[in-house]
């Protein structure tokens, strides 16, 4: 039958992830793709193991490292690594799982998720679900009373929420006022001024193209934001859930052969930055097959205290 974007599992049919505790890899760094042939491993039995099997068994290409805020790195490394054309994950990852000491080292394949759909009408958005009078033809007041909730709370801007999804248009009237500031980043200086490992990271970062911009290509986080904290009370547009809110961009999204999906390494770094960037609230509308990556990361949100 047809594939259903729910419920496919798709993975990055050359690209490998590689955990290492070991801290075998010794010279990659965040950001960029480091040939294979210039990489210093350990020397030890991890060490050499992993070299032999990356370079002499699997022709392996590149490897990158997945970003971390500098200072909250812990004692694992994630690493993407790139196979040749004729080399898919999957068989890789069985070969690798069967020649690779298996404490310290763990090989994952890099799996892709998918935007949870929404409808392409420009009415979709009438707010039924924050204030419902029935206006749709539904039961009223079956809602979550945002007028009621407004009465008491509309947000505080110290709270960040972080938006993981396709980033947002900055010049919207409903949201530019709500976008967070990197308090330590001065816009557009090409230097990393607080010295987080992320260059004029001033809104928060694009992990999927890997930089300072993350703008909206597909109008899906631009929808989200809206709905976390458009700006109420203005004569403009909507107003969001928490309309006083600061809203963190990581644009983590890419085209596809199933329209805009994102990269498991790129979801588990989205989700660091946010962490160690004091988001309170992560909001992730994707979703896919389960992945003990993704699963972590939200622990270690959750252990530094982070709503998601």
């Amino acid at each position: 039958g047809e594939l259903s974007r729910a419920h496919a599992f798709v993975y990055a049919a050359r690209q490998l992830i590689l955990e290492d505790e070991r801290l075998s890899v010794l010279n990659v760094s965040a950001h960029e793709n480091v040939p294979l042939s210039s990489v210093r491993f350990q020397s030890t039995e991890a060490g050499e193991s992993l070299r032999r099997f990356l370079i002499d068994h699997v022709g392996a290409l590149r490897m990158k490292k997945i970003p971390r805020v500098r200072g909250h790195e812990n004692g694992t490394n994630l690493y993407v690594i790139e196979l040749p054309n004729d080399r898919d994950a999957a068989e890789v990852l069985l070969q690798a799982r069967a020649s690779i000491p298996t404490e310290g080292l763990a090989f994952h394949l890099n799996q892709v998720f998918f935007l949870d759909l929404i409808p392409n009408d420009p009415l979709f958005p009438e707010l039924y679900g924050l204030h419902n009078t029935g206006q749709t033809g539904g039961t009223a007041d079956a809602d979550i009373d945002a007028p009621e909730a407004w009465d008491m709370e509309t947000g505080n801007p110290n709270v960040i929420i972080a938006d993981i999804d396709t980033g947002v248009r900055y010049t919207h009237p409903d949201l530019q006022s709500n976008i967070w500031v990197n308090p330590g980043e001065i816009p557009n200086n090409g230097i990393d001024d607080e010295g987080n490992g992320f260059v004029d990271d001033v809104h928060g970062w694009d992990f999927g193209y890997n930089d300072s911009n993350p703008d909206d290509i597909f109008g899906h986080g631009t929808h989200t934001v809206g709905t976390i904290a458009g700006q109420g009370d203005n004569g403009i547009g909507v107003s969001g859930v928490c309309p006083r809110c600061k809203v963190m961009i990581l644009q983590s999204f890419v085209p596809g052969a199933f329209g805009p999906g994102a990269y498991a390494s790129d979801l588990v770094a989205s989700i660091y930055y946010a962490t160690d960037m004091g988001a309170h609230i992560t909001s992730n509308s994707w979703g896919g097959t389960y992945d003990s990556l993704i699963e972590y990361a939200f622990e270690y949100a959750d252990l530094k205290g982070v709503l998601s």
